[in-house]
């Protein structure tokens, strides 16, 4: 159920998409048709093209754009309605315009001027609210870079527009005015759409449009007002089909669904478009020569007082530029090296106390003039930030700590990065600094329990030691009166008397050996396996230990053969041991090989050393075993039918 319905609320996502796409190609194909339909009428034919389709594309764009605000809700649905009013203000004064053509008159200034006037500073407005939505800080580089457009733009318009309509004396105050107002205008426009192009992202579609749309508008307004002061031919022409181009591109901007990005908050700034704005400065520092040329060519007089204070103001805007990124360099290079010494103090800061004040000094730093501290979170989800800038410090999915800034906007918004990064360095640390305490903490407690195993391995062999001397004094008895039983020196034994004796015996000797046994582990656990070396002739011994067995093999049917290669000189070892060594190996060997079988025995010299094998006939040991052979209490399989603890081997090794 649960996964039906995600997949309904996808498809009326995507329907509705599809409905905004299926809208907009519809707005699309209206602009394409009055666009196609107003370059088809010739001029002359007022009534169609200035009283019907350049009116009905205005109302249309303006319809569109509130269509838009009304269909995707933007975050300041101010920002396109001011557009859409500075169009409408357009419209006004082109229907007023178009009536006068339509009656033969073109009276100016009339009040369709005052409308075309108005619309200037609607649409600068709308723009100027997308600015402070878009980029709530300063941007200083971006406020150079629209000044330094305006001042050229200010320098054409004078040069070509105001200057000759303030020349012309046969217009009058009120027409010069209104002539020199219409620069002022497009230069506004020009001033705020350059601020809001070089300082914001408008990678989208909609706002490709609109500057563009906007582009196209003050070119068809210069070609209008270089016609009025100028009177240069077909620039009227020119001028309508450019003014409309743009219409239809601004209503098209309003209509799109990525409408919203025009008032959207843009964190990262347009600062990454360094080609671009190297390429306006040029274009920027080249008009004042490039307007003195264009006179001088054609023989004009040359505005030196105006063309010499633009490049004065532009020189020194571009000065005032340059100084603005040498100190956002700086500052950068700055937060580089705060943020490379606090790493390295991190490493070196022991406990959490040193960490926080760490990261609390560096962030202050980051921020200064500004203040930045760490305060401590109840663990839950951190409250609402009531601060410029803050970032949870997040340990094992718990939010032990929040890092806060206040300083003024451009500085958060150029150290937000920086103050990330200290945020997640610390948490990296306190995990780090968790680790160790719990590392720490588990040494100790191995530390500890190894200490208390140790206590208990004494006791073991304290306890193995005491018990196998206490079983050994009266088995030690039992053994002796056994003896003196089984030689008659208290009386004759019947034949079954005698033969329950001697098992009692064999069992008694076995029990003793086993103790012996058990006694030798505990000293070799305890390091009180004591070694007495002394020259020890090999071959001697080990016939020795042969002839003590042999009555044990020649019971059992067993060979016995001692084969002696090349006889080794005497060895440094202790005796004792190595005959104990030599009994568990020959008594298992006998133990484990089936009657009229043989056990060899082999000494040789080799490479200066003296090597003994002892190797049977017996049930052998499985290959996957072989491993385990010389583990205590480990029996092989093949081994079940014989007697023993399985002490022998492990300790003979």
């Amino acid at each position: 159920m649960v996964i039906a319905q995600r997949a309904s609320a996808r498809e009326r996502t995507s329907a509705a998409h599809a409905g905004d796409e299926r809208l907009w190609r519809a707005g699309l194909a209206a602009g394409l048709v009055l666009s196609v339909a107003f370059v088809a009428v010739p001029p002359g034919h007022d009534l169609a093209r200035d009283l019907v389709l350049y009116p009905l594309t205005e109302l249309a764009a303006v319809a569109a754009i509130v269509v838009g605000v009304h269909r995707y809700k933007p975050a300041a649905p101010a920002a396109w309605l001011l557009i859409a009013a500075g169009f409408f203000s357009y419209w006004v004064g082109d229907v007023l315009w178009g009536v006068y053509e339509v009656q033969g008159r073109s009276p100016f200034p009339s009040p369709a001027d005052a409308f075309y006037l108005a619309g200037y500073p609607l649409i600068a407005a709308g723009l100027v609210i997308a600015v402070l939505r878009r980029r709530e800080a300063v941007d200083r580089r971006a406020v150079l870079d629209a000044a330094l457009v305006a001042v050229s733009g200010a320098l054409l318009a004078w040069v070509y527009v105001v200057q000759p309509a303030i020349s012309d004396s046969t217009l009058s105050m009120r027409e010069t005015l209104v002539t020199t107002a219409y620069p002022v205008g497009d230069w506004l426009l020009l001033a705020v759409a350059a601020r809001f192009v070089t300082g914001s992202r408008w990678n989208v579609r909609s706002l490709k449009l609109l500057v563009l749309g906007l582009a196209l508008t003050l070119a068809g307004d210069l070609f209008f007002e270089l016609d009025v002061v100028n009177g240069l031919h077909n620039s009227l022409w020119v001028g309508d089909t450019l003014l409309l181009f743009g219409v239809v591109c601004i209503g098209l901007a309003g209509l799109h669904r990525s409408m919203t990005a025009l008032t959207e908050a843009d964190a990262s700034a347009a600062e990454d478009r360094v080609v671009v704005r190297l390429v306006l400065l040029a274009v920027v520092g080249l008009v004042p020569p490039a307007v003195l040329a264009v006179q001088g060519a054609r023989g004009a007089a040359l505005s030196l007082p105006a063309t010499i204070t633009a490049m004065v103001v532009i020189a020194v805007l571009i000065t005032l530029r340059s100084t603005v990124v040498t100190n956002e360099a700086l500052q950068a290079a700055d937060r580089e090296s705060t943020l490379s010494r606090y790493a390295d103090e991190l490493l070196r800061a022991d406990g959490s106390d040193a960490l926080y004040s760490v990261a609390g000094r560096s962030a202050t730093e980051l921020v200064r003039p500004g203040k930045a501290s760490l305060r401590a979170t109840s663990g839950a989800t951190p409250e609402a930030p009531d601060h410029g800038f803050a970032a949870p410090i997040d340990v094992r999915g718990e939010t032990v700590a929040e890092l806060v800034a206040d300083a003024d906007e451009l500085k958060l918004r150029r150290a937000g990065d920086a103050l990330a990064t200290v945020a997640a360095q610390l948490a990296l640390a306190l995990e780090r600094e968790r680790l160790l305490d719990t590392e720490r903490e588990t040494a100790l407690a191995l530390s500890e329990q190894n200490e208390r195993l140790r206590d208990l391995d004494r006791m073991k062999d304290q306890f193995v030691s005491s018990v196998s001397h206490e079983l050994r004094t009266p088995l030690t008895s039992m053994i002796g009166y056994l003896e003196i039983l089984l030689q008659g020196d208290v009386g004759g034994l019947t034949d079954e008397q005698r033969r329950f004796l001697q098992i009692v015996d064999r069992n008694s000797h076995r029990l003793d050996q086993l103790i012996e046994d058990i006694l030798i582990t505990a000293r070799i656990d305890s390091g009180r396996f004591s070694i007495d070396a002394t020259s020890v002739d090999l071959v001697e011994l080990t016939e020795q230990q042969l002839e003590s067995i042999r009555a044990t093999a020649e019971q059992k049917h067993v060979e016995l053969r001692l084969i002696v290669d090349d006889r080794p000189p005497p060895i440094a070892a202790d005796a004792m041991r190595i005959g104990q060594l030599l009994d568990n190996l020959l008594s298992n060997a006998i133990k484990f090989t089936q009657p009229c079988g043989a056990v060899l025995v082999s000494i040789t010299a080799r490479d200066g050393r003296a090597h003994l094998q002892v190797s049977d006939t017996g049930v052998g040991i499985p290959a996957d075993e072989l491993d385990q052979l010389f583990e205590r209490f480990f029996r092989a399989s093949t081994s079940r039918t014989v007697k023993g603890t399985g002490l022998g081997l492990s300790i003979a090794r």
